[in-house]
């Protein structure tokens, strides 16, 4: 803000101004960050087997994989 920010009443002057540490925004993305790293563990332990029950429970952890990429990044 500078001195002739319309929020400021006449004569108030700004003395102190901060900004958010580097660290903040890791912390703040936490959830986001835990999201996309199960994702990726999801595509890592995914085996290559894409008929009978295991293709079933591939498809199922493909689309768990999806949707925890796009809630990580959205």
């Amino acid at each position: 803000m500078t001195e002739s920010d319309p929020r400021l009443i006449a004569g108030e002057n700004i003395i102190y101004t901060t900004r958010q540490h580097w660290a903040g925004v890791i912390t703040s993305s936490f959830w986001a960050i835990l999201l996309l790293l199960v994702a990726v563990f999801a595509a890592w332990i995914q085996t290559d087997a894409t008929t009978g029950i295991i293709g079933f429970f591939n498809r199922i952890l493909e689309l768990i994989q999806l949707s925890l990429f796009l809630v990580g990044v959205g």
